[in-house]
């Protein structure tokens, strides 16, 4: 057993540190994951997302249902507004940026 644990855990050690997001996207990522804890805010979101699809790429639909989830996304509390907002703030090929894109879109896959 303990041949085995290294064997699979050694590679990964020696692979090199791992960067972690700023305190303030962590924040962020810990605010979106309790977006599913509740289960009326979770299908509201899920709805949004869908109308959002079903709108298309661009046009006034899109800015409208945009506009709806941001108002959404500001109703469920400030954490969660500070991390909807964040998301538009950050580069999105930075560590920070990757970090809180992820967190949505788990939590977007996780929408039936």
């Amino acid at each position: 057993m303990n041949r085995l644990l290294a064997v699979v855990v050694v590679p990964f050690l020696a692979a090199g540190p791992v960067h972690a997001a700023s305190p303030k996207v962590e924040a962020a990522v810990q605010a979106i994951a309790k977006i599913q804890t509740d289960a009326a805010k979770f299908q509201g979101y899920c709805a949004l997302l869908t109308e959002l699809d079903a709108a298309g790429e661009e046009g006034p639909k899109v800015d409208e249902v945009q506009t709806k989830l941001t108002a959404f996304m500001q109703s469920m509390g400030p954490d969660v507004a500070a991390a909807w907002d964040l998301y538009d703030e950050l580069e999105p090929d930075s560590e920070d940026g990757k970090a809180l894109a992820a967190s949505f879109e788990a939590l977007d896959e996780k929408c039936p």
